[in-house]
């Protein structure tokens, strides 16, 4: 059931990231919508990976003096850099990516001991949920955010169910945590 669920959500964000592609090519770089994150997104990666091929230092303030959330752009930037990747990479990568949330909520169910039906309920939620599917299949960050939420709560979970702590379950919480804080800082609070 999860393999086939999971694929047919991956065929969606895959196909979705393809058209939302089109539509960037057919708009002539100016994105989905003029001015949009995910333009700023790409250009600010293509800016940081022509630094890097400089050979040049990339200091926060040189990306976007009033975005504080720069983990993002480094993550484009450094794609861009080593793997030459363009905007519907960047897509299809968020859509591989975007099974992170689901996964750890599955893991987290099954470790609750909730039930097949539970887990699929869960399951169908995470991968299906449209903002979800829309988000995951542009080049924004909340792909990443939504991941590294859900390593967060199997850490977390993992703890509260087991009322112990564990290195493994420890890392699950706070690594993911601390990479959040570089994506959307809020979040962590």
């Amino acid at each position: 059931f999860f393999v086939v669920v999971g694929a047919f959500g991956i065929l969606i964000r895959a196909l979705l990231a393809i058209a939302m592609n089109y539509w960037w090519s057919r708009a002539e770089g100016d994105g989905l919508l003029p001015k949009s994150d995910e333009i700023t997104n790409y250009y600010v990666g293509q800016r940081i990976s022509a630094s890097l091929h400089a050979g040049m230092s990339v200091a926060a303030t040189d990306i976007q003096l009033m975005d504080p959330h720069i983990g993002y752009y480094h993550v484009v930037g450094w794609l861009i850099y080593l793997f030459d990747i363009t905007p519907l990479g960047l897509r299809l990568l968020n859509v591989a990516v975007s099974l992170i949330l689901p996964v750890a909520i599955l893991a987290l169910c099954r470790e609750a001991n909730l039930g097949r039906r539970a887990e699929k309920i869960f399951f169908v939620l995470a991968l299906f949920a449209p903002s979800v599917i829309f988000w995951n299949t542009l080049v924004l960050k909340e792909t990443f955010v939504y991941a590294l939420s859900g390593l967060v709560l199997l850490g977390g979970g993992r703890m509260v169910l087991h009322e112990k702590v564990t290195l493994t379950d420890l890392a699950l919480f706070t690594l993911p945590l601390l990479l959040l804080s570089v994506f959307r800082s809020y979040a962590c609070l």
